[in-house]
């Protein structure tokens, strides 16, 4: 397997975990541009099928909901039944029509995450429903990949972060009747 290389960007303050991730997309070089959860919930082997998928979709993002996949050890019932009703709320404020928008494995084509997360707007817990917004409004294919996932302990988000995900999720659509996203 040939080796890559690793570069680590860091920024000057922490100003949240999409606003990160949308620093290292505008550093990335490759065609491909994936991101993950730093727990590894989701294997790293399963990059494989996730590079697999980007040749024919230029979104793919991983998926606890979709046939084949599977939890191997779950969250606790109250943070399982949580994130099933921040995607319910996200289809139906946002209408991204998808199973999962909270699983913290995805990839892009070099060309849809330019495109994506140049008009992203939130970098806090909500810029996965936002992206997944933007690519529904741009017209993308979004392939949900079935995945294996592992729930690990030490999650940093908190209550008081569901509070402030609700409010996001309408910021993403009042975001686009100002014409934010153009």
């Amino acid at each position: 397997m040939k080796k890559l290389p690793v570069h680590v960007y860091r920024l000057p303050k922490n100003m949240g975990k999409g606003k990160a991730i949308a620093y290292g997309v505008e550093k990335a070089q490759g065609k491909a541009i994936i991101f993950t959860d730093v727990d590894l919930t989701v294997s790293i082997e399963t990059i494989t099928d996730l590079l697999r998928a980007l040749r024919r979709y230029p979104v793919v993002i991983g998926s606890r909901r979709k046939t084949g996949a599977k939890i191997v050890v779950h969250q606790s019932v109250f943070r399982e039944s949580a994130g099933r009703l921040f995607t319910i709320l996200s289809n139906v404020v946002c209408n991204v029509g998808v199973a999962d928008v909270t699983c913290g494995f995805k990839g892009f084509t070099k060309e849809a995450a330019t495109s994506l997360f140049t008009c992203q707007r939130i970098y806090r817990w909500v810029f996965d429903t936002e992206l997944v917004y933007l690519a529904r409004k741009k017209g993308m294919n979004i392939y949900e990949l079935p995945v294996s996932w592992v729930n690990k302990s030490g999650s940093k988000v908190r209550s008081w972060d569901s509070v402030v995900s609700l409010v996001d999720l309408f910021r993403i659509r009042w975001n686009d009747i100002l014409g934010r996203y153009q």
